[in-house]
């Protein structure tokens, strides 16, 4: 999940805070996301999906892959 979603994240020129501002969710949970700390359940992922836009393979390429 870390490549996916830091890659999401770099090819889009967003900061860290700037994504976790779409997110609505803290900074720090976009870096442990990053370093495969933590990921969101399914339901949050889909919600992330509906309200920004960016797909939820990005936030759990575990449950529906790369480019599902």
């Amino acid at each position: 999940m870390a490549k996916s979603i830091e890659k999401y994240r770099r090819a889009n020129d967003l900061s860290r805070v700037e994504l976790a501002k779409k997110l609505k969710c803290a900074p720090s949970y976009i870096g442990h996301m990053e370093r495969g700390i933590r990921k969101p359940d399914p339901e949050t992922a889909i919600e992330w999906e509906k309200r920004t836009g960016i797909g939820r393979h990005i936030f759990r390429p575990d449950l529906w892959g790369e480019a599902a």
